[in-house]
């Protein structure tokens, strides 16, 4: 069924569990995190990004989510991940997203804020929540969320949900950890649920503790797409010589689908619908 996330993030973060954001690009990824989550029992976030939308084109992705969304048995929300623009929010917005994200981090504090703002009244007036970022998260120049920005980018933009960058980053980085005191004190600046982008590098330990800590969405992306190729290679090697693309592509959902299982055991959102 297809619904807003606010009232699924609002859940998880008063009963201490995360939802998955997975961010889907294609048919395969997309059938993957679906029946992932029929099977858990999961509520879920269907996430797309702008350069997804460059790929897929808006109205091809979002007429497939749509139709996975209103056909699933459990709660779907269909989410615009890091919009950089207004102009694609709008469009976003127009085609019947339930969620979005606005990503004004890389501009100084008040930028972020007039945009942040500005995004949330226009989305609000439709009761579409609004999600914004505040720090930088990019592997190449990380900046960490600072509490009292926090506070105050919260109070003037009247988000929904915060993604403050808290030391992880975009991509598959081993070695990066998650600044939990930075976070504990964020969390006891604000009254509402946090997101944790840049995921896919930091320890599942570290990941609980995160969701203790008010952590209630999480948005994963690289190891989906990892997996996907992974399972391109290992459909290649085992059918050289097929022509029906997909007994390849099957594979690809299969190791897809095990990531979605993977993330909702360690989110704690199994069972949870």
């Amino acid at each position: 069924m297809l619904v807003s996330s606010k009232e699924m993030i609002l859940k998880a973060y008063q009963e201490g569990y995360a939802v998955p954001a997975f961010n889907v690009s294609n048919l395969e990824s997309l059938k993957a995190v679906i029946q992932g989550v029929e099977l858990k029992k999961s509520p879920v976030i269907l996430a797309v990004t702008e350069t997804i939308i460059a790929y897929a084109g808006l109205p091809y992705i979002y007429s497939l989510l749509k139709t996975a969304a209103e056909i699933a048995s459990i709660p779907v929300a269909i989410h615009l991940d890091h919009g950089k623009s207004l102009e694609t929010v709008k469009k976003c917005l127009e085609v019947g997203f339930t969620s979005v994200m606005i990503d004004g981090s890389v501009f100084p504090l008040e930028e972020n804020i007039a945009l942040t703002k500005t995004v949330t009244e226009i989305a609000h007036a439709k009761n579409i929540p609004v999600e914004g970022e505040l720090g930088e998260v990019d592997p190449e120049n990380i900046k960490l969320a600072d509490p009292i920005e926090a506070k105050e980018f919260v109070e003037k933009t009247q988000v929904d949900f915060l993604a403050p960058a808290l030391g992880t980053s975009h991509g598959s980085n081993p070695n990066e950890k998650i600044d939990l005191e930075l976070l504990d004190t964020i969390r006891k600046e604000l009254t509402l649920p946090l997101v944790l982008h840049g995921a896919s590098g930091a320890k599942d330990d570290e990941i609980k503790k995160a969701i203790k800590l008010g952590i209630a969405k999480i948005n994963i992306h690289t190891e989906t797409r990892l997996a996907f190729i992974e399972g391109m290679k290992e459909g290649l090697q085992k059918f050289p010589d097929t022509d029906d693309h997909r007994k390849i592509l099957s594979i690809c959902i299969e190791k897809m689908q095990k990531v979605v299982e993977n993330k909702i055991e360690l989110f704690g959102s199994g069972g949870r619908v």
